[in-house]
């Protein structure tokens, strides 16, 4: 069994929803999913299911000797969306969690590879003598004197 924490995984629950993938978004990512996210999420789930609802929250879960918060994605999936064979609603889940993984790791490489940009950007700003903002985005300010 391993002990590394999982992108995504997930839960087959008695009522509604019948299937409930959570994606740990904000662990890898650290930061919430944006809404232009979600709906690029949701767009690659429904060439693989019906209909599908998808919450980002960040959840709290709190004990009287412990608590966490993190930034959560949760897709849920009506029952009647699952097929009755439990092979065939096992292999549906991994296809379901295997895109929500692809897109995480997407989201978080973009992410990332925007960083490295904005980091490249604001050396070649600095190189040319025009501000930054404390963002790290050209100044309307213009050129250092």
């Amino acid at each position: 069994m391993s002990t590394e924490p999982q992108l995504a995984f997930y839960e087959r629950l008695p009522e509604p929803p019948g299937l409930e993938i959570r994606v740990n978004f904000g662990i890898f990512a650290g930061r919430p999913a944006t809404a232009a996210e979600i709906d690029e999420l949701a767009q690659s789930l429904l060439t693989k299911v019906g209909e599908i609802s998808i919450v980002a929250e960040d959840r709290h879960e709190i004990g009287e000797d412990s608590g966490a918060s993190l930034h959560q994605v949760r897709i849920d999936v009506d029952p009647e969306y699952i097929p009755e064979d439990e092979h065939e609603a096992d292999v549906l889940a991994g296809r379901i969690v295997e895109a929500a993984e692809s897109w995480a790791r997407d989201c978080v490489a973009d992410r990332r590879s925007a960083t490295r940009s904005k980091s490249s950007s604001r050396s070649s700003f600095a190189r040319s003598g025009m501000r930054t903002s404390t963002a790290g985005y050209p100044s309307k300010c213009g050129v250092v004197k």
